[in-house]
């Protein structure tokens, strides 16, 4: 599985939107910093290239189609940029998160992965675009689906430009 975003969402979809979307972007402020595929990536905004939407808590997923894994195993990569109030870069944060969930039955149940609130640990606020390699050999054998879930978790500090993911692979080994 590949996506890196180039001109769209491509096969990733976009919803359980809560007073904003993900969306595909080329322009908003991170969408040219290095660290990423150019020229596009996505990006969860609530209007004009922020995660805000007022006071309003927002929260929506991004789910990739179904990957099928070998009985070998794969690795999962994917870079992002988490940009919001939480200023403390390297650090967990209780609000605005992300979180990396897989699914292995169609998406009726999904476990957490890694979130930036530090539970579970692999995800955390940044000042520049982040690679994260996973590996997914637990899921040999199986089709699952990939989903990024941001939550803002309160409608302040808002005002920021959210998170951005993009070149999301799966490679099987």
């Amino acid at each position: 599985y590949s996506e890196t975003f180039t001109s769209s969402l491509g096969t990733a979809t976009a919803s359980g939107g809560s007073n904003g979307n993900w969306v595909w972007v080329s322009t908003c402020n991170l969408s040219g910093s290095a660290g990423h595929s150019s020229p596009g990536s996505a990006l969860f905004q609530g209007s004009s290239c922020q995660f805000g939407n007022g006071s309003n808590t927002v929260s929506g997923n991004l789910t990739t189609t179904n990957i099928s894994i070998g009985s070998s195993g794969a690795v999962l990569t994917f870079n992002y940029f988490l940009n919001t109030e939480c200023q403390s870069a390297g650090q967990p944060c209780i609000y605005d998160v992300l979180t990396l969930q897989i699914s292995n039955n169609g998406g009726t149940s999904w476990s957490n992965i890694m979130a930036s609130s530090g539970t579970p640990a692999g995800l955390y606020h940044t000042n520049a675009w982040q690679p994260v390699t996973y590996n997914l050999n637990s899921y040999s054998n199986q089709t699952i689906l990939i989903r990024f879930n941001f939550n803002s978790i309160d409608g302040i500090g808002n005002a920021y430009d959210g998170v951005y993911v993009d070149d999301i692979i799966v490679t099987g080994k």
